[in-house]
């Protein structure tokens, strides 16, 4: 049974090989001829592989039925392959197409969604910005009221400073007036003597001088002597011109003002009835300005004729040349300020 079964295949097979229809050209068949003869008498020659045999009989096989497997197989793969390759062109171009559909929507989104985040965001710029401004205005208002309130309390302060200035102005000059026109019997003085220097000292070197009165005869050339007897009183002592004598009344101070102001007035009883007083007046850079007033009452009585030599119309000279001698005498005793300036400056 074995033995006609395989003769069965055998002739199966001789029927198959011999109703091969030839699928290559003369030029190939040729070629594996001549290919498979070189490859199997090398295999047989140098006992090569059994692969190098099978491949010669393959070649040889295929040159002597001018069949090939392999164009077949290629052959018959060809339509499946186009097909294959057109169905997956089909699918690529759908879903090309469907990621367009996909990506214009996702686009059209994408510009919906801007255009709404725009026109929000330019909504809410304006009404921030609206917001601002009205708040602005707000407060710009209130900025009015209370630069206006202030302007109105700055006035008032002002108008009140200027009533209490002209108020202490008067007193000041009422009571100027009092101290150096009108002596203890309340008659104005005979002689009222004016004058003005400036001293380049610091007004403070220039007050602290005057105000101790031992240093007066230093340079009031008619004043023998100024002693201090307490904080207020002192004693002076004036030449008689004409070296016939000498005078002495007590003076006390009615007015001291720091830095700015000294006034005296002599003792009811004296012999010559005098006040004066002394501004100081800070000139910057410059030094001080001293602004002096001094006022005389002729005496009568025994000293009348004596004194009348001593507050003749020369006297006058004689008190703008003291002051003027007190502006030589402070900046011989004292820095002047240029010198106190440079000290600093070093």
């Amino acid at each position: 049974m074995n033995e006609i079964k395989v003769q069965d295949n055998a002739t199966a097979a001789k029927t198959k090989v011999l109703n091969l229809e030839p699928n290559i050209g003369t030029n190939q068949r040729i070629f594996s001829v001549v290919s498979g003869s070189v490859l199997l008498i090398d295999a047989l020659a140098r006992n090569k592989s059994i692969v190098q045999g099978l491949a010669a009989g393959y070649l040889l096989f295929r040159g002597a039925t001018g069949y090939c497997a392999v164009t077949e197989g290629v052959e018959t793969a060809a339509p499946k392959i186009k097909e294959a390759l057109g169905n997956a062109r089909e699918r690529a171009s759908e879903a090309i197409d469907g990621a367009k559909e996909r990506i214009d929507g996702a686009k059209d989104k994408v510009q919906d969604g801007y255009q709404k985040l725009t026109t929000g965001t330019k909504e809410a710029i304006d009404d921030y910005t609206s917001q601002a401004k009205d708040a602005m205005d707000e407060y710009k208002d209130k900025a009015k009221d209370v630069v206006s309130d202030y302007k109105h309390r700055a006035e008032d302060a002002i108008d009140g400073a200027k009533d209490k200035a002209k108020i202490v102005a008067n007193n000041l000059a009422e009571k100027a007036d009092k101290v150096l026109h009108l002596n203890s019997a309340g008659e104005k003085y005979d002689i009222n003597i004016e004058t003005r220097v400036r001293v380049h000292s610091h007004r403070q070197e220039v007050y602290n001088y005057w105000r101790n009165l031992e240093n007066l005869p230093k340079f009031m050339e008619h004043l023998q002597s100024v002693t201090e007897l307490d904080k207020t009183t002192s004693q002076w002592k004036a030449k008689i011109p004409g070296g016939i004598g000498t005078i002495d009344w007590k003076a006390e101070i009615v007015d001291d003002k720091r830095l700015t102001r000294i006034s005296w007035k002599s003792v009811e009883g004296a012999d010559v009835e005098n006040a004066g007083t002394v501004d100081f007046i800070d000139a910057g850079k410059q030094g001080t300005d001293v602004h002096v007033v001094i006022s005389y009452h002729a005496p009568a009585g025994k000293m009348g004729s004596a004194a009348a030599k001593l507050l003749n119309p020369a006297f006058e000279a004689m008190i703008d040349a003291d002051i003027k001698r007190f502006a030589e005498v402070m900046e011989q005793e004292q820095p002047t300020l240029e010198h106190a300036n440079g000290q600093q400056a070093q």
